[in-house]
C-alpha cells in the first residue's frame, strides 16, 4: 500500500514538472512556458506590478534653480509640470516602452520660464536647460535641472 502511494506521488510529481519548462530569455528575463503555449515571468508578483501591465514608468524632477519653472516633456506630444524653485516633483506613470518591455523610451525635454500651451511653442522657448532623458518601467528616474 505503501509504495502505491509514493509510486502514484511520484508519477504526479514528474508529470507537473513535465507540463512546465523553466527558460531564459535573451534579456536575462526567466520565464516559465507551459504546454499550452501559455507562458509567464517565473517570479510572477514582478510582473503584476501596474507598471508593467501599462508600460509606465516615473520621473523625479528636481529643480535646483531659484525660480519656478515649467518642465515639458515629450516623445509625441507636449506636457508639462510646474516645478517649484528648490523642489522635486515626481512625474508618474509617464508612457514608455510601447513595443519590447526591455526597451527604454527616450523623451525631449526643455524647463522653461513660460507656460506654453502648444507643441511648436516649445522650439521658440528660451528653456534654462533642454536635452532628452530616458525611462525605464518600474525604476523612477531622477533628472535635476539647475546646478
Amino acid at each position: 500500500m505503501k509504495g502505491t502511494i509514493l509510486f502514484l506521488l511520484m508519477s504526479v510529481s514528474v508529470i507537473s514538472v513535465s507540463a512546465q519548462i523553466f527558460a531564459t530569455t535573451s534579456s536575462g528575463k526567466k520565464v516559465i512556458l507551459n504546454m499550452d503555449g501559455t507562458w509567464k515571468y517565473a517570479d510572477d508578483s514582478d510582473s503584476e506590478k501596474p507598471c508593467l501591465r501599462n508600460h509606465t514608468g516615473n520621473l523625479t524632477v528636481t529643480n535646483n534653480t531659484d525660480i519656478d519653472i515649467y518642465f515639458y516633456y515629450s516623445t509625441t506630444g507636449l506636457f508639462n509640470v510646474l516645478v517649484k524653485a528648490g523642489t522635486s516633483k515626481t512625474i508618474s506613470n509617464i508612457k514608455c516602452c510601447p513595443v519590447n518591455r526591455d526597451e527604454q523610451m527616450q523623451y525631449y525635454w526643455v524647463a522653461s520660464l513660460e507656460l506654453v500651451d502648444n507643441p511648436i511653442g516649445i522650439h521658440r522657448v528660451e528653456g534654462i536647460e533642454r536635452g532628452t532623458f530616458s525611462i525605464t518601467e518600474c525604476k523612477t528616474e531622477e533628472l535635476e535641472i539647475g546646478n
